[in-house]
């Protein structure tokens, strides 16, 4: 966007920042800010982590659910967070996160105010409390409210209109009251149930508009009275200092007193007061703010600080504009700030970000590519060329072209200034280089290999594709079973003699490209899409995005595209693989069109051209017969010994290493063997610090809380270049878990979690000391040495040490490979001396094992070998008819697929839980039957639209998606009940404890345990 001020002049013009209160709250508020910028992120973990001290339930899951099955659902989330016990502390965090990034943009407020319940938030703001004050507060507050209601928790409504006229209203009406004065046309009531709708019934036939708000209870009226003594109680007690600047108050329209006494008892008198905002928003424009940016959700406030203020001069912004949330609102708000002059630091916006410096003037040209280096090689799909080489030639059949026109430069390819790539040829190439005159040196021959390899890949799969896509029958391909452990790779398995080689026929000579233009163009595209996707040709606009509007995935992307390419002149597409590279990164149908017609265009007609021959078909005789067998696997360890690397801990020289204790001895052998080798250790504790020995440097932390983990690594920075993290917190000693719950969380939290939340807080430390010397992430875990692998397994070993196994190795695939991440198995029942010595032997080990195990000292690694499965007379199970079967997974796909089997082999009850909704068992008449994807759009379409309201291509598809869910489990309903199986089905999510607890008990009631 754009804005605009004749004039910039910050002199005299105060910024306030003003906070939202209690209905501003929603789920997934700042849900895109928060993946952006820590700033949000950390604001959401400390008041978690104050709430946890406090032994509070944490906001995290309520602000952030599980996406919503539907709209009750959505709803249901909606009113768990309106809950002011938990609306309050989220939107602190919302609201504290916004401040802090505020501040990390220079934006520098000199007043502050808030709505109700925000004005806690403009209290911390201004140096009153800390974060942790503010989170009890606001957990408190709401608390109170709730306890103090009872069991008329009363209600509120807005009405459009003026005090003066609401005193009218409201005149001779008990238990009733105006409690918000939030601009010259809206006032808000608060009281009891009935006698707010008498009022808003009193409203209406007064020609006022009213509307009952969606509040947990009547805010600032006599009814929350008893929660005023223990509030002003609480604010006293918490630490409070007086205010670094200025609060202007709801109750007083006036700045808060200096007096921290004052301050609390006027927190409690806010429960039970009025509202005056609009007197405190002119109160605040005399003192001289002419600048107001509401932090926190929505744009409320903006709003009614509009109408107060009027034609008046000043500005209001929200971080969150009306139709802008997320990162455009909030760069919108900032351009607005910065046009008025508010002085910012945008640098915090790309930091991170390779900058490079842009003309104006040249917006609309091809920018320059910029100078690759020397080393750099250009890489694709079929084929890969230094990227000061020449491009190559592709080997294989190969007719020669047409020479080039005179227009040609002397290779045949003229090429446009574009960004590690070359832009369409010109029509007509260079002939194509025998294969005598291949490379001359190893390297080249290598990727010339690969080249011929990937190239006859991307043909088979092209083929497989079209096949398909055509209707055909599968063709026949030659195939081998998949090599196991140890099997060289497919070049070196090649057949000894090679195929005949079939010389190419003549080839035939073509006409010119058909020449389209842009509306054939996309007239082509829209009944490709229509054909693809089944939407009515009335919904298909060349602006709609693919994905957002029209919710075409990638793979659907890459069948309209293939189609697209059957229909259109080969030389459209030149080359193949660049040009469906470009068209598969479109954003829109229209973006597609407008590459197509611009290559189209390039190209320049010549009498004739000639196309490659096809390759001849194998014969039937030359395929291998597939191996239609699945195979099973399982693992075994198998030992690997360490190879000889190089001296040294292969750490960047100096470098610290932090090491999570143990408690047993293992990592305060680890920490001394690394500091006699030249590194500085950390010994870190989980809630309380180790004992330090001699030398020792010992931390503690609470490794379940990011905020925490983010605090200590700021810790260790402050003593050195962090190198190394050794976890060696798993083999502490604990009491067997068993299928306890809560002892589950408790290991898995430090364990597990924690891990995560080093890693995640240490990759840019580590990726830094990778490139400085070496860096590495040892975790090591108590399976036993085997990794639980059969006859090794300890008796009491803790299954969840799988997930440390599983963080890891997903670390070792995400992370650079410079960075040695590996899990390590060991036996706890060993001396500590030799399990410390096996995981400093890993730190310097650099064999690229991301999973390594010791077992009686042999160092062990897991492989996969075949495993046939037993004879399943042998296994000694079978269900009695009717006997109960919990499945999970719901009555879709692969989890329907076994239960069909299950139902047919033993006619059980079968207990299913799925998270979609249990489907009318019949379906609607007007789609019944129908099952052509086109005709079902076209009846959705309609039933949608109703003949007025126009019907987003991306809410058609969830109505089409949703019906082929229902169906599906409608019709696998019948297949499990013909085979002879009970069927009971609850909705329910796995991970959601308390609903399955419920589905359960129900269950058991039924059909026993």
């Amino acid at each position: 966007g754009i804005d605009f001020a004749e004039r910039s002049d910050p002199a005299g013009r105060r910024v306030a920042f003003l906070f939202p209160g209690q209905g501003a709250q929603r789920p997934e508020m700042l849900g895109e800010l928060a993946v952006a910028f820590p700033e949000i992120r950390r604001a959401f973990e400390a008041i978690d982590a104050a709430l946890r001290t406090l032994g509070r339930p944490v906001i995290g899951p309520k602000v952030f659910p599980p996406p919503g099955f539907d709209e009750g659902e959505r709803a249901r989330q909606g009113a768990a967070l309106a809950d002011p016990e938990v609306a309050q502390p989220a939107l602190a965090a919302a609201s504290v996160g916004l401040l802090r990034l505020l501040e990390s943009l220079g934006v520098r407020p000199e007043v502050f105010a808030g709505h109700s319940y925000g004005e806690l938030v403009a209290l911390h703001a201004a140096g009153a409390f800390s974060v942790e004050a503010l989170a009890e507060l606001s957990e408190a507050r709401g608390r109170f409210l709730k306890a103090a209601v009872g069991d008329e928790p009363g209600a509120m409504a807005a009405l459009v209109v003026g005090p003066e006229q609401v005193a009218a209203i409201l005149d001779g009406l008990e238990g009733v009251a105006a409690v918000n004065w939030n601009g010259p046309s809206q006032t808000v009531i608060s009281g009891t149930r009935a006698a707010v709708a008498e009022a808003v019934e009193r409203a209406r036939r007064a020609g006022v508009r009213g509307q009952v708000l969606p509040v947990a209870c009547a805010f600032h009226s006599p009814l929350v009275a008893g929660a005023r003594e223990p509030l002003a109680t609480l604010a006293s007690l918490i630490g409070m200092k007086p205010p670094r600047l200025p609060i202007f108050s709801n109750v007083t329209a006036a700045p808060y007193p200096a007096e921290v006494d004052a301050i609390a008892a006027q927190l409690g008198d806010h429960l039970t007061r009025p509202v005056r905002f609009a007197e405190m928003v002119e109160a605040m424009h005399a003192d001289g703010a002419r600048i107001f940016v509401e932090v926190g959700p929505g744009a409320a406030l903006t709003g009614m600080v509009g109408s107060i203020l009027g034609d008046r001069p000043h500005l209001a912004v929200a971080c969150e504009p009306p139709g802008q949330r997320g990162l455009p609102g909030l760069l919108m708000t900032l351009g607005r700030l910065l046009v008025a002059g508010v002085p910012l630091r945008l640098d915090r916006l790309t930091a991170g970000r390779a900058a490079r410096r842009l003309d104006p003037t040249r917006f609309t040209a091809e920018p320059d590519a910029e100078p690759l280096p020397p080393s750099a090689w250009l890489v694709n799909g079929s084929r890969a060329r230094p990227a000061s080489g020449p491009e190559p030639a592709r080997l294989g059949v190969g007719p020669a072209l047409p020479a080039p026109g005179p227009a040609l430069s002397r290779n045949g390819t003229a090429h446009a200034p574009h960004k590690n790539g070359t832009v369409l040829p010109e029509f007509g190439a260079r002939p194509l280089t025998s294969a005598a005159s291949g490379p001359s040196d190893g390297v080249e021959r290598a990727f010339v290999e690969f080249q011929k390899t990937m190239q006859a890949f991307l043909e088979v799969q092209r083929t497989a594709m079209l096949t398909l896509l055509t209707g055909q029958g599968a063709p026949d391909l030659p195939s081998r079973p998949l090599p196991i452990e140890g099997e060289p790779d497919l070049l070196r398995r090649a057949p000894a003699a090679p195929p005949a080689r079939v010389e190419p026929a003549p080839p035939k000579p073509v006409s010119a490209p058909e020449r389209l233009g842009r509306e054939e163009l996309a007239a082509r595209l829209l009944a490709i899409v229509r054909e693809r996707t089944g939407y009515p040709a009335e919904m298909l606009r060349l602006d709609l995005d693919l994905e957002a509007d029209l919710g075409i995935d990638s793979i659907k992307r890459v069948e309209i595209l293939g189609s697209l390419r059957e229909a259109l002149p080969s030389s459209a597409f030149g080359s193949d693989s660049e040009m469906m590279d470009q068209l598969s990164r479109a954003r829109t149908l229209g973006a597609i069109v407008d590459r197509l017609a611009r290559a189209l265009d390039a190209i320049r007609p010549c009498e004739a051209a000639t196309g490659p021959p096809k390759p001849p078909a194998p014969a039937r005789g030359q395929a291998h017969e597939p191996d239609a067998r699945v195979r099973r696997l399982t693992l075994e360890a198998v030992a690997a010994p360490l190879p000889r690397c190089p001296r040294g801990t292969g750490l960047m020289a100096g470098g610290l290493v932090l090491v999570t204790d143990d408690r047993q001895g293992v990592a305060r052998a680890v920490a001394a063997d690394l500091r006699a080798k030249g590194h500085p250790v950390i010994r870190v504790g989980h809630g309380s610090a180790p004992l330090a020995g001699p030398g020792e440097t010992v931390e503690c932390s609470d490794l379940t809380s990011p905020a925490e983990v983010a605090a200590l690594l700021d810790r260790v920075r402050g003593l050195g270049p962090l190198a190394g993290i050794v976890h060696a917190l798993p083999l502490r000693e604990m009491p067997p878990a068993g299928l306890d719950p809560q002892a589950w969380s408790s290991r898995l939290g430090p364990e597990v979690r924690g891990l995560f939340l080093l890693a995640r807080a240490s990759a840019d430390d580590l990726a830094r000391a990778a490139g400085r010397g070496g860096a590495c992430l040892i975790a090591a875990t108590a399976m036993g040495g085997g990794f639980a692998t059969a006859g090794q397994v300890p008796a009491d070993f803790f299954p969840g040490h799988g997930a440390v196994a599983g963080l890891v190795k997903t670390l070792a695939r995400e992370w650079p490979r410079s960075v040695r991440v590996r899990v390590v198995d060991l036996d706890p029942l060993l001396d500590v001396e030799l399990l410390a010595a096996d995981l400093v032997q890993e730190v310097e080990a650099r064999d690229g094992c991301a999973e390594v195990g010791y077992v009686h000292r042999r160092r062990m690694v897991l492989r996969a070998v075949e495993a046939a499965l037993p004879d399943s007379e042998g296994l000694g199970v079978a269900l009695a008819p009717g006997e109960p079967l919990l499945i999970t997974g719901g009555a879709r796909g692969i989890t329907a697929a076994v239960a069909a089997d299950l139902a047919r082999r033993w006619r059980p009850t079968l207990l299913l839980v799925g998270t979609s909704p249990l489907p009318s068992k019949h379906e609607d008449p007007a789609t019944h039957g129908v099952t052509a994807p086109g005709e079902l759009k076209a009846i959705l379409h309609q039933a949608l639209a109703r003949g007025e309201a126009q019907v987003s291509p991306t809410e058609l598809e969830r109505a089409y998606q949703a019906l082929r869910r229902q169906r599906e489990i409608r019709e696998n309903l019948k297949i499990f009940q013909e085979a002879g199986a009970t069927v009971e089905y609850a909705r329910a999510d796995v991970r959601d404890a308390e609903t399955m607890r419920r589905v359960l008990d129900r269950w058991r009631e039924r059909f026993g345990p």
